[in-house]
């Protein structure tokens, strides 16, 4: 998800239809009711973080590009990536390295990027269930230590 964020979730727009803030209890709810156990929720937005605690479980991998109570930066007309964007998706999601290598480099480089610009830390939070983990490192062919993991989650 990406969009604009505040401490209670994300704006949802529907032209012409409605516009609401999608909670992260909303989220939690809706993919439990429809059974889906595995689950990658991105979320790329202000105060992000708050998506992480309602959705995180052994089976679920939560990224956000801010912790509950930070901004994020690089949203504008002029950039074609927001930084949390151009670090995580453009410069390391690749097929041969996990989700969790991605976003700890992502993170860091939006560390650097932030410092360079004299911005408040955004601070990225990530949340790697471990059952979910275990069944993406088949496809990676293995993942960072669970000590690293540990390290990106608040």
């Amino acid at each position: 998800m990406t969009s604009h964020g505040s401490p209670d979730g994300v704006a949802l727009l529907l032209p012409g239809l409605f516009s609401v803030d999608l909670a992260p209890q909303d989220v939690a709810d809706v993919l439990d009711r429809e059974g889906i156990k595995n689950r990658i929720v991105v979320v790329s937005a202000c105060y992000s973080g708050v998506f992480v605690k309602p959705l995180a479980n052994d089976n679920t991998i939560v990224v956000t590009a801010a912790d509950e109570k930070s901004s994020s930066f690089g949203c504008s007309n002029e950039r074609e990536w927001t930084y949390f964007g151009d670090a995580f998706f453009n410069r390391n999601l690749r097929a041969d390295v996990s989700i969790e290598e991605a976003f700890l480099d992502a993170k860091a480089t939006i560390g650097q990027w932030e410092a360079r610009d004299g911005l408040t830390s955004s601070n990225p939070q990530g949340h790697f269930g471990p059952a979910l983990m275990k069944r993406l490192a088949r496809v990676y062919g293995g993942a960072r230590t669970a000590d690293r993991a540990r390290s990106a989650t608040p």
